[in-house]
């Protein structure tokens, strides 16, 4: 088995918001093993597709169990308002490198 990574993609609609739900979400991750800090990548243009991020975000898991674990954990989903209102063009993937 390859290396297990939690793509986000997308653009920030509201700041406040965004930095709210990172206070929370940021511990939450490291919590279920996500390699902290992540990795953060500004998107300089977006050559086909619908979507308009404006960055890209990859947090290093030791499996896929563990990123779902996360996102299903009680205190990450009094939380999922912040991320849904806080982001535009949003786009979480779990992807394993070969």
């Amino acid at each position: 088995m390859g290396n297990v990574y939690l793509l986000v993609s997308g653009s920030i609609d509201d700041q406040k918001k965004v930095a709210k739900y990172k206070e929370v979400a940021g511990p939450i991750m490291k919590k279920y093993g996500g390699r902290m800090p992540p990795e953060n990548y500004q998107v300089l243009k977006v050559l086909a597709g619908a979507p308009r991020p404006t960055f890209m975000t990859r947090v290093a898991f030791p499996g896929r169990q563990e990123i779902e674990d996360a996102f299903n954990d009680p205190e990450y989903k009094t939380v999922v308002c912040l991320r849904d209102e806080g982001f535009g063009d949003l786009g979480i993937l779990i992807v394993e490198a070969e």
